[in-house]
């Protein structure tokens, strides 16, 4: 095809792209959607769709090392945190504590609203044992949104080692937990954690 028409690099991208997306979106063809982007990605390596989806792909597989090859681009000038998202997970999984900050920071900075914005953050802070910062950004994140169980876990179980929390105070988080995530859903929940089975006795 490229042989019979005098495509531009531009053009020739864009065709590449669009077959893949082709691939991907129509036909669930992903191994064919791959080899499209590869060749879409060979001439515009900054494209950051293109960045993004080998972001996202390598870290569905695993690829962990491959995945932060494509971090800069594939967040870069993203107008939505999803990507900003994925790229935490990656280099938490990748154990990179100065790449995790910067990203959480700019994830802040960006998307102050998105709720797990201070939640990734205030596993950082909990990383390097800063109990009460790591309170104070959990309790952040469910005052954006009460029913998030991963906030409502980790406020109970950091609460433990805070010297600055009350067993009254536990208890208060696990009555919290049990009214916004437990009650709701009523028997389709499995049974709770054993932490909090002694403050809802």
């Amino acid at each position: 095809l490229t042989d019979t028409f005098d495509l531009s690099e531009k053009k020739l991208e864009f065709m590449y792209k669009t077959i893949g997306t082709f691939y991907l979106n129509t036909c669930a063809a992903e191994e064919q959607a791959i080899e499209f982007y590869k060749k879409a990605l060979q001439l515009n390596p900054n494209c950051p769709e293109l960045n993004l989806f080998f972001l996202a792909l390598a870290f569905k597989n695993k690829s962990l090392s491959k995945a932060r090859q494509y971090i800069h681009n594939g967040i870069k000038n993203t107008k939505s945190p999803a990507p900003l998202s994925l790229a935490i997970k990656v280099a938490r999984e990748l154990q990179d504590q100065q790449l995790y900050e910067k990203l959480c920071e700019e994830l802040c900075e960006k998307f102050p609203e998105y709720e797990l914005a201070y939640f990734y953050k205030s596993l950082n802070k909990n990383y390097y044992g800063l109990i009460d910062e790591s309170l104070s950004l959990v309790n952040k994140t469910l005052e954006q949104n009460p029913q998030n169980s991963y906030a409502h876990d980790n406020l109970i179980m950091m609460s433990h080692y805070s010297p600055n929390i009350s067993d009254k105070d536990i208890k208060s988080f696990a009555d919290q937990y049990y009214e916004n995530i437990i009650k709701p859903l009523k028997n389709n929940y499995p049974k709770p954690f054993d932490f909090s089975k002694h403050y809802w006795d």
